[in-house]
């Protein structure tokens, strides 16, 4: 993986092939990140702050659960990633372009339909995006709740106001 650290016998060769890995530095720059962000925090009011530190020390606490687990597995030297073919790669990107432009038309669905409506299609149009083939009524239930959840929590316990829309169907 990395040539300047093949064949040596130091007893913290294999310890920093493992800080090396892009995985690792990726994950320690997100934990930098956060530290910044944290601080960042207090100059919220204290009801403000809240949710924005259960974010970030949550994220922080599975970023080192992330690092300690890469630094526990063996390191793998050998293995190489699979190769895409044209065709899959194309596809690949078509998929990545087709949600970018869903995440596009979702921001600008919600002034006119409202947070509600918008996000439910958003969810299922995502969904079908990704899914090859037919999604279960379960799914749909799933979306609907969850969306829902998420409306009430941020409605009631967070007093966010919501951008009702033109059509809004929900006013609860």
């Amino acid at each position: 993986m990395y040539p300047f650290l093949k064949n040596r016998s130091d007893i913290g060769g294999d310890m920093i092939k493992r800080l090396l890995r892009k995985d690792v530095l990726g994950a320690a720059i997100i934990l930098a990140w956060l530290a910044v962000y944290y601080g960042l925090s207090f100059s919220f009011s204290a009801k403000a702050a809240v949710f924005p530190r259960i974010v970030i020390l949550a994220t922080a606490f599975l970023s080192c659960v992330y690092i300690l687990s890469a630094l526990l597995k063996p390191v793998h030297t050998k293995t190489t990633p699979p190769r895409l073919s044209r065709g899959e790669q194309r596809r690949l990107y078509i998929k990545v372009a087709t949600i970018f432009a869903e995440i596009l038309a979702y921001v600008l669905a919600i002034e006119i339909i409202g947070f509600y409506l918008s996000s439910l299609l958003f969810t299922v149009v995502c969904m079908l995006t990704i899914r090859k083939g037919r999604i279960s009524i379960f799914g749909y239930i799933g979306v609907i709740f969850t969306v829902s959840a998420i409306y009430f929590v941020f409605q009631h316990f967070f007093t966010v106001d919501f951008t009702a829309g033109w059509f809004s169907i929900l006013d609860f």
